[in-house]
């Protein structure tokens, strides 16, 4: 347990989609970084050894998975043929 007040924060990312075809193929094929996590210790701001990361070694750390193929950002709650019939509601994430 930690008792610093500093906070990381990782919005993973993978791209968006572009095309209908792009954002079919992104949801069907599911996405590996879900699965896996950020990196424990291979980048620095992730690291817990206050050597090899002095100002967040003790941080809080947050790990965002991206999947919504719309760079965290999407606000479409009805889904029509302007989006393919797909939804888009990554800033879901953020909400309380």
């Amino acid at each position: 347990h930690t008792t610093s007040s500093t906070w990381v924060i990782h919005l993973a990312g993978e791209g968006n989609c572009m095309s209908q075809s792009d954002c079919e193929d992104y949801a069907m094929a599911g996405n590996d970084e879900v699965l896996a996590g950020p990196p424990l210790c291979s980048i620095g701001v992730y690291c817990n050894d206050s050597e090899v990361n002095p100002d967040f070694y003790d941080a809080h750390r947050v790990y965002v998975p991206y999947c919504t193929g719309d760079l965290h950002g999407g606000q479409r709650d009805s889904a029509d043929s302007s989006t393919w019939n797909l939804y888009f509601r990554g800033h879901n994430n953020f909400k309380d």
